[in-house]
């Protein structure tokens, strides 16, 4: 099983890479997406993700249909007894 942290650092590469592959300085990006410099950075060390901004990180990079559907072919897979919505 796969902790949060790992997801989270792995969610900030993976963000790095994309950004780097667009010769993106982080404040551009930023810019971009309209958050600050600093949220880019804490994104990209795995510290902090707010999931608006990486629904318009992935946006910007063309790759939210691709988060979509990943979702939604993974959903049957997840066992949602574990969950409970008034935790």
């Amino acid at each position: 099983m796969i902790d949060t942290n790992t997801i989270l650092i792995n969610l900030g590469k993976l963000i790095y890479h994309l950004r780097k592959n667009e010769n993106l300085t982080q404040a551009e990006l930023a810019d971009l997406i309209n958050v600050s410099r600093l949220t880019i950075s804490k994104i990209e060390k795995g510290k902090s993700v707010n999931l608006e901004t990486v629904l318009s990180i992935l946006k910007y990079f063309n790759l939210l249909d691709e988060f979509n559907t990943l979702i939604n072919e993974n959903i049957e897979n997840i066992n949602l007894s574990n969950f409970s919505l008034y935790a």
